[in-house]
């Protein structure tokens, strides 16, 4: 009796701990911020991250100006998305958010949408921005002195005077509440020199990165194979090594070459492809399939939410969800590189309803109770223990690259070895899953790190063309291989 009641109190805990889910928050400290006229608007949040990792997903914000002409208000609305990742733990964030030129009231909201296990959508609304003229108010405390000396007729006689009076009052008093939060002039000063000054050292680390050989060499084997430089960003690290990141494109696909440079010498040359999200979208948006299933879909009375992407490696996979009442579909379709390969339906499994909750319990209790009433030993007799043998699994693909290499597949040898690692360090530190290979090195602490990064590197650049094989590369890949796994 007491086994079972301690059983029916876990299984209690685990309901309530499934029922409380974990979610991102965003967190601003008021609602109303000020700041003058040509200057930037920066919006201080900050971000709780509940999960062990970092988030990434799609980051959109609204800006809302409302206008008066001719006695009637108009509303202009911007969206603007960005795929953006949130870091876990807390964390400050500052959003830029431009700038404007003439005194202005702007209404921001803000939406980020993520996939964790389920799919998310964070909202955080009715946070406004003042932009206010400071010479005006000046003026305005001037103009407020003089009708404290003008007689009572004076003021009757200029109602709506009178309440742009108030207004500019309440902006001015909410100003002098907020000052502490915002810019001064000199802090103004102050950050405007320290980027000055950051720009000045980025611009000096870009000026020495683009004269070094390698460099340039990398530059020049990304512009053959038809990829163009759509960024660059440099930053020194507690060593004082230029760490580097540049950003390459052609059509949809997309590289990031990272590395640091180190008297003159770049260590670390790493590069992560992916794919664009909003051409690949588009290229979804056209297929006849993806349209077809969404016409029918909405003809079903069927409303569709934004599109969720997802990629592996060199794959990618796009989620849309339509929603009717308690039930859900999505549509997913799959990209393999740049090429899409499947789009299929799928029926979303409904969540059980509250009221089914206590039922479930119930259920559960009865079950565990007659589980107890079988013997040990008969439960040991049927249970089947399965196990996957990976230093085995990884011994046959370093057999197979052997193979393949000697063939004349030689590319097919590199992607084994690239295989066999991966699979072997993914198990042993208890991952098993695909992650990219700058993910799997983090997880790498021994002293083999080094040749790990120079095996997979050598691998990945060979597999996607980028340099040719030759035999004491690939030997000394397998070398490393075979020292890693045995």
């Amino acid at each position: 009796m007491k086994k079972l009641l301690v059983l029916l109190l876990l299984i209690i805990t685990i309901f309530v701990n499934i029922a409380v889910a974990k979610e991102i928050v965003f967190v601003s400290n008021q609602t109303e911020y000020y700041f003058p006229i040509g200057q930037d608007a920066v919006l201080p949040l900050t971000t709780q991250n509940p999960f062990e990792e970092n988030i990434t997903g799609t980051l959109s914000y609204t800006i809302r100006q409302a206008t008066q002409q001719q006695g009637t208000y108009y509303t202009n609305a911007n969206t603007q998305s960005t795929k953006f990742t949130i870091l876990e733990d807390d964390n400050d964030i500052f959003l830029g958010l431009g700038k404007q030129q003439t005194p202005t009231e702007l209404e921001i909201s803000f939406k980020f949408s993520y996939i964790h296990e389920d799919k998310y959508d964070l909202t955080l609304d009715g946070l406004i921005i003042h932009f206010f003229d400071p010479e005006k108010q000046d003026e305005q405390k001037k103009q407020e002195q003089q009708e404290k000396e003008s007689s009572p007729e004076e003021k009757q006689s200029d109602s709506k005077k009178e309440e742009m009076q108030d207004r500019q009052q309440q902006l001015q008093d909410k100003l002098q509440n907020n000052q502490q939060s915002q810019d001064s002039s000199a802090l103004k000063k102050e950050m405007q020199q320290e980027m000055q000054e950051q720009e000045k050292q980025e611009q000096q680390m870009k000026e020495e990165l683009e004269k070094n050989e390698e460099f340039q060499q990398m530059q020049q084997e990304m512009q053959e194979q038809g990829y163009n430089r759509t960024g660059l960003d440099v930053k020194k690290d507690e060593n004082n090594n230029t760490q580097f990141e540049a950003k390459y494109e052609k059509g949809a696909e997309q590289i990031d070459a990272s590395g640091e440079m180190n008297n003159n010498t770049i260590n670390n040359l790493e590069q992560e492809t992916s794919y664009n999200e909003e051409m690949l979208k588009e290229t979804l948006k056209q297929d006849e399939e993806y349209n077809k299933l969404k016409d029918d879909l909405e003809k079903q009375g069927f409303k569709s939410e934004e599109m969720q992407t997802e990629q592996k490696d060199l794959n990618t996979e796009i989620t849309q969800e339509f929603k009717k009442d308690n039930e859900t579909v999505n549509i997913k379709a799959n990209f393999e590189k740049e090429e899409l390969k499947k789009v299929e339906l799928e029926t979303k499994k409904s969540k059980w309803p509250l009221f089914l909750v206590p039922l479930g319990l119930v259920l559960i209790c009865l079950g565990l109770y007659l589980l107890m009433k079988k013997s040990v030993d008969e439960i040991q007799k049927n249970k089947i223990v399965k196990t996957f043998n990976y230093k085995k699994e990884a011994k046959q693909l370093l057999e197979k690259a052997k193979k393949n290499y000697g063939a004349g597949n030689k590319k097919e040898g590199y992607t084994n070895i690239s295989q066999a690692v991966r699979m072997y360090l993914s198990y042993k530190h208890g991952l098993k899953k695909e992650i990219t290979n700058s993910e799997l090195l983090r997880h790498i602490k021994n002293k083999n790190k080094k040749d790990i990064r120079i095996c997979l590197n050598s691998c990945t650049m060979v597999e996607f063309a980028r340099t040719k094989p030759s035999d004491k590369e690939f030997n000394n890949c397998l070398d490393i291989g075979d020292k890693i796994i045995n």
